[in-house]
């Protein structure tokens, strides 16, 4: 039923995008590819920044963390939006950058090009898109008012990166990334929410930097707080006494 259809086109966009097998399904392809070449031809960055766009949540990008603290990749993203933009892959604000689910989703399923590497710092997409919100985010979250609104801005990004990364091979960053997330949050009063970033952090950063390492010992310091604000003493008392 157009219904069922609707609902797994909500779920898997990509999927169903490359399982269309109609005459409409075919057009939008020729056209999706007739405009990545076209765009490529024009502006051969705006490829890879599409695919860094595409590892965020499709709303409210802020574009103040876009290009990290690189000004010549700033000026670079400038003007790979606005190619973007004028092929409708993106909207583009004077504060934030959208893209549609169903583009993000088929960009994810995309194999990337041969020769996108040298772009942005050569990274990853994805390794790109984590080191540009880790830049971002602005010092002392606790009691840095006016970085509050970027640092709510960036929570949902920071989600979607998280859900790309294999389990278990997590990179230390985004543990820095959730920590730093957490703080705020504790800021905010939201204490079970920042408990869940802590525990996802030290997940990470104990993985990747193994049990004895310093901010393995830091990020079970930070999770014993977290329980402690809970009044889950109980359960800080045992990390309090790790971390020592």
């Amino acid at each position: 039923t157009l219904a069922a259809y609707l609902e797994r086109l909500r779920q898997h966009p990509a999927a169903m995008y490359a399982a269309g097998s109609g005459q409409a399904q075919r057009t939008i392809s020729r056209v999706w590819d007739i405009s990545i070449e076209a765009i490529r031809a024009r502006n051969p960055a705006g490829i890879k920044l599409l695919r860094i766009l595409a590892c965020y949540a499709p709303d409210g990008i802020p574009r103040i963390i876009l290009g990290g603290r690189d000004n010549v990749d700033k000026l670079a993203v400038d003007e790979a939006l606005g190619v973007l933009a004028s092929y409708s892959m993106i909207t583009l604000t004077l504060e934030a950058v959208s893209m549609h689910r169903l583009v993000r989703a088929v960009i994810l399923a995309r194999q990337p090009p041969e020769d996108e590497g040298s772009v942005f710092g050569g990274e990853s997409p994805l390794i790109s898109a984590l080191e540009w919100l880790n830049n971002a985010i602005p010092v002392n979250p606790y009691t840095n008012m006016t970085g509050w609104p970027l640092l709510r801005a960036l929570i949902p990004h920071a989600e979607n990166l998280t859900a790309l990364f294999p389990a278990r091979s997590q990179p230390w960053r985004l543990g820095r990334v959730q920590n730093e997330l957490a703080v705020f949050q504790a800021s905010q009063g939201q204490y079970e929410q920042a408990l869940a970033l802590r525990k996802s952090a030290l997940a990470i950063i104990e993985t990747a930097r193994g049990p004895d390492h310093p901010d393995t010992g830091a990020t079970v310091s930070n999770l014993a707080a977290a329980y402690s604000h809970l009044g889950r003493h109980a359960e800080a008392l045992p990390l309090q006494q790790r971390a020592l």
